[in-house]
Formats: C-alpha cells, sequence, structure tokens
C-alpha cells in the first residue's frame, strides 16, 4: 500500500511537471495533479501498486517526449523516444500498445507527417519488443506462451459490461468533460494553434483508449486509469479560468463525490 501510495504521488508530481515544463495551461498550479488522482484510483484496486500503474510513468515519459518533438527542430530522435517509452509502458501493461495509434497521432496533429517521423516511432517501439522476443526464444525455444499472451488480452464475446455505479459515473465524467471542452473552445486562448494541437492530441488520446478500453479489450477499467492524464489538463483548465458560480461548483463536488464514493458504494452495496 505505501508503494502504491508514493508512486501515485511521484505520478501526479510528473503530471504537473510537464504542464510546468511545456505550457500549455495558462495557469501554473496543482490541479492538474488533484484531478489526475481523483480520475486515476476510483477503480478498487488501483490505489495498490500494480502492472498498469507502473506502465503508467513510461507512458508520461513518452508523452513529454511528443511534446518535447513540438519545441525542437530535429525531432526524429523524439519520436523515436516517445515509441520506445509506450512499448516499455505495454510490456508492464499490454493495453498500453493503443499508445502507439495515439505517438502517429500526434505526428498528424504537428504536422511532422514525414515517412520517417513514423518510422522512428514504430522502431522505437519494437526494439523492446524485438529484445523480449529474442530473449524468450533464447531462453525457451519457442514463442507460443508470449504469442498467446497478445490473444488473452482480447475480450472475445463478453461484450460491454458496466454496473449502475459505473454509468452514475461516466455520466458525472463526462458531462464535466462536456462542459470544459465547450468552455476550452470558446476561451479566446484556443485561438492559439500550439494550445489547439496539444489539446487536441488530449483528445484523441481520450477517445482511443475509451474506445479501446470498452470494444477491443473488453471493458478493464484499469486501461481508463491512462484516460486520467488528458482529462486532468482539461478539468484543471477549467476550474483555473472558471468564475465561481453554482454549475463549477455542483459540477466538482460532483466529480470529487463520485470518484472518491465509489469504492465505497461497491463495498456497501456489492
Amino acid at each position: 500500500m505505501a508503494l502504491g501510495f508514493l508512486s501515485w504521488m511521484l505520478l501526479a508530481f510528473m503530471i504537473s511537471q510537464i504542464n510546468a515544463k511545456h505550457l500549455f495551461l495558462e495557469a501554473r498550479n496543482y490541479l492538474p495533479a488533484l484531478f489526475f488522482l481523483l480520475s486515476a484510483i476510483w477503480e478498487p484496486g488501483m490505489q495498490q501498486l500494480n502492472p498498469a500503474v507502473l506502465g503508467l510513468f513510461f507512458v508520461v515519459l513518452g508523452v513529454d517526449r511528443i511534446f518535447i518533438s513540438i519545441e525542437r527542430t530535429k525531432i526524429g530522435y523524439s519520436y523515436f523516444d516517445a515509441g520506445f517509452f509506450m512499448a516499455l509502458a505495454s510490456l508492464f501493461y499490454l493495453p498500453y500498445l493503443l499508445f502507439l495509434v495515439i505517438t502517429w497521432f500526434a505526428i498528424i496533429l504537428f504536422r511532422s507527417i514525414k515517412t520517417r517521423n513514423f518510422l522512428n516511432a514504430l522502431i522505437g517501439f519494437i526494439a523492446p519488443w524485438w529484445l523480449v522476443y529474442g530473449l524468450v526464444f533464447f531462453f525457451k525455444g519457442n514463442l507460443t506462451e508470449l504469442n498467446a499472451m497478445f490473444l488473452e488480452i482480447l475480450p472475445g464475446n463478453q461484450g460491454i459490461k458496466v454496473n449502475l455505479y459505473q454509468i452514475v459515473l461516466f455520466s458525472v465524467v463526462g458531462f464535466s468533460i462536456l462542459v470544459a471542452s465547450l468552455n476550452l473552445a470558446s476561451s479566446p486562448a484556443f485561438k492559439k494553434v500550439r494550445l489547439k494541437r496539444y489539446f487536441y492530441l488530449f483528445f484523441w488520446n481520450f477517445i482511443i483508449l475509451v474506445a479501446g478500453s470498452f470494444f477491443l479489450f473488453g471493458h478493464k477499467p484499469v486501461l481508463l486509469v491512462a484516460i486520467a492524464m488528458p482529462v486532468s489538463y482539461l478539468l484543471a483548465n477549467y476550474y483555473s479560468h472558471i468564475k465561481p458560480g453554482i454549475l463549477a461548483q455542483g459540477l466538482f463536488l460532483s466529480f470529487i463525490l463520485v470518484m472518491v464514493g465509489y469504492p465505497y458504494l461497491l463495498l456497501i452495496f456489492p
């Protein structure tokens, strides 16, 4: 439990530092860290150290490398590094394979559409897996178990399963995201091309991970942890600039109640 707590605190600090480093939010505060923690640890068991949390460290490092590619002229190696870190994340938690697609979306959004950039990201992503496959084949002589691991993460015919509490939670979160997105789109700051590209990347990050969680991997709430990062930045931007009012206060209170109360509801009313 202590290691889990320290891991989440370190991740929250890294989330705040990315904003401080790249300045895609005008306000410098710890609201991204707060919303990240609230958005990430609602699922029972996520408070403890697990492979998805360990993989998330490499996801954050990969996202940082993607942002670095915007600010520097020679960006090829940054996309290689991003692909490499995303692959390391997927070694801990296999559904993080989706972050290769997100890296390619970043290349398109930031108008770095050159074949070598896509290849750099792909080669960086392949490198750790190439090493793993080589080591497994060297020590075991076959790759049957490793190949079967990829099939096990697919849902088969399980379909999408959600309970009533999750429907309420997703509704509150979805409405908060909608309000924050509309507020951002209508703000003067959103006219800046650089800011738009950052939040478009967060948007596609959100869409790809939600679709992957519900339709590709059979609703794995653990994968939704990775969505906490773009959600945290969006909500932090909203609450940093919105004037106090009934809507803002009501959304904030509802968000906290559903995130903090969800695991307790499962314990009381399983």
